[in-house]
């Protein structure tokens, strides 16, 4: 064999062997496992958008014609909407231009005078398998223009779309529990207590502000105490805890609610993930989107949160649970192909169909900025020729409890009773103007109209009730005052408890003096 013909051979083994080499190397042990990227997905202020996909195909339509409303709807939380949590879409509408059919409708759709609602809609968070959220494309395409009255060439409406779902928001940071308050410890601390300042958690409410406070309770001891900041930041509407016993469909139609069931949402911490906080209040109210609540260590969990009896950092743990609501508005004009017809019906710009420009009504100027509701408008204006329509077969009792806050069902049975007005453009869709309807332990305090349940007597009210009677009239308690035996109300509960004592003394010797009397006879 000749020298050059070995060395060609030699190299098409060595090749060989580092092809081979190459494919072991690639097969490894056969438990392959891929790598994923660190990223935290409890970032951002959103929870469900939508938004229109054929907005320019919404601004004018001819009159009789049928359109269609498309949107996109996405999840950019990190909370998913799946199993029993669903979202519930509202399309919405002015019925005087626009109707809707009920052609080829699904099960999970209902069909109001003024709007349509599809239920059941869920959509997945963000995670390491969803990186942005999962997506979901909606098309309902059975709107149509009615045939415009009036003389106006291209009347205005408009069209909107609430998205409401049960979301949470979750944080978990790292907060230092320090015995060392005053700095007279010389040895180096694991850590100092120091407040935390944050934006957002992958959510449409958010905790913005931790102050951390460990306050000595004795012996060397301290009691951690964190006050939570709360605020909005989705741009939409907390509704109320998601976890506080309403229906969600209740809830996300507004039917059959309090003024105090918005803007609330429910509360749950914990330190070093297994000891559950003290929090006051658990259910917070937001005030112009913000609220506050403190959370603390119960004394009976004090010896394990200070085991260590030094610095140490420990996880905390908040989770708020809410409904949320988003709501998209489009302006469109109505294109007549009659240019002759009777007269326009009054218009009511920069407000949705159901509400009037603040301080305006009947004979007031239209365009303000701010809406309300006209249901609650009539409420504080029950004399305004628009609040009586004369279509109206019962005459509406007018009070400031009246609200929207009532399904058409029950609407139909408050309507005779005057206690409900069952006609759209009063109230949000599928909601209607209504008063509510006191429980038999309730009564109606004349003052304000609203239901107020009986007080107990001789113990402090844990919420607004009344105490008196029919005949001598009724009080209003706030919470922390007393209502005593005989119906007397009282500020503080040791001179109701004295008062309590002096009217039982005083019924016992009444009592007493009757049968003495008895006997005697």
């Amino acid at each position: 064999m000749s020298r050059g013909k070995a060395n060609r051979e030699l190299s098409v083994i060595m090749i060989a062997l580092a092809a081979a080499l190459l494919l072991l190397s690639g097969c490894g042990d056969g438990s392959y496992a891929p790598k994923f990227k660190d990223v935290n997905y409890y970032k951002g202020s959103d929870g469900l958008v939508m938004d229109f996909m054929n907005e320019q195909s919404l601004d004018e339509v001819y009159e009789g014609s049928s359109f269609a409303m498309s949107l996109f709807i996405e999840n950019r939380g990190a909370h998913s909407i799946v199993g029993n949590d669903q979202a519930i879409l509202t399309l919405g509408y002015d019925p005087f231009y626009v109707s809707a059919s009920k052609e080829g409708a699904k099960e999970n759709m209902l069909f109001g005078a003024s709007s349509v609602v599809i239920k059941g809609l869920n959509l997945v968070g963000k995670s390491r398998y969803y990186p942005t959220g999962s997506k979901l494309f909606f098309h309902f395409p059975y709107l149509m223009a009615k045939n415009v009255t009036g003389q106006r060439s291209k009347p205005e409406t408009q069209l909107f779309a609430s998205l409401c779902y049960p979301y949470s928001t979750t944080l978990s940071q790292l907060v230092c529990i320090d015995f060392d308050i005053y700095d007279d410890n010389a040895r180096n601390q694991a850590c100092k207590q120091q407040d935390i300042s944050l934006s957002d958690q992958g959510a449409p409410v958010a905790v913005t502000l931790v102050e951390v406070d460990n306050q000595p309770v004795g012996n060397g001891l301290v009691r951690p105490f964190f006050t939570i900041h709360i605020e909005n930041v989705g741009g939409g509407t907390v509704l109320s805890p998601s976890d506080s016993g309403l229906e969600m469909e209740k809830a996300c139609m507004i039917q059959e609610l309090d003024k105090q069931d918005f803007n609330r949402l429910k509360i749950e911490a914990w330190l070093s993930n297994n000891i559950k906080l003290d929090c006051a209040p658990d259910e917070v109210r937001l005030t112009l989107d913000e609220g506050i609540v403190r959370c603390s260590v119960s004394g009976e969990d004090l010896n394990r949160a200070l085991a260590w009896r030094q610095n140490y950092e420990a996880p905390l743990t908040v989770n708020l649970t809410y409904f949320y609501m988003n709501t998209l508005k489009k302006d469109m004009e109505i294109k007549r192909i009659n240019q002759y017809g009777d007269l326009s019906s009054m218009e009511n710009e920069g407000c949705f169909p159901y509400q009037i420009a603040s301080g305006s009504g009947s004979e007031g100027k239209e365009g303000e900025e701010n809406c309300i509701n006209k249901c609650d408008y009539c409420a504080a204006n029950p004399t305004d020729a628009s609040c009586n329509p004369s279509t109206a077969a019962f005459q509406i009792q007018w009070n400031p409890d009246f609200g929207c806050k009532c399904s058409y069902k029950s609407c139909e049975t408050l309507y005779p009773q005057g206690l409900c007005l069952p006609m759209a453009n009063y109230c949000p869709p599928a909601s209607y103007c209504c008063s509510d309807v006191c429980k038999s332990t309730e009564i109606r305090y004349e003052g304000d109209g609203n239901c107020y349940p009986k007080c107990s007597t001789c113990s402090v009210t844990k919420k607004k009730c009344a105490c008196g009677t029919d005949e001598s009239g009724y009080t209003i308690l706030e919470e922390g005052q007393c209502c005593s035996k005989e119906k007397r109300p009282f500020t503080d509960e040791e001179t109701c408890k004295v008062a309590c004592e002096q009217e039982t003394a005083a019924a016992a010797a009444a009592a007493a003096a009757a049968r003495t009397t008895a006997t005697s006879s």
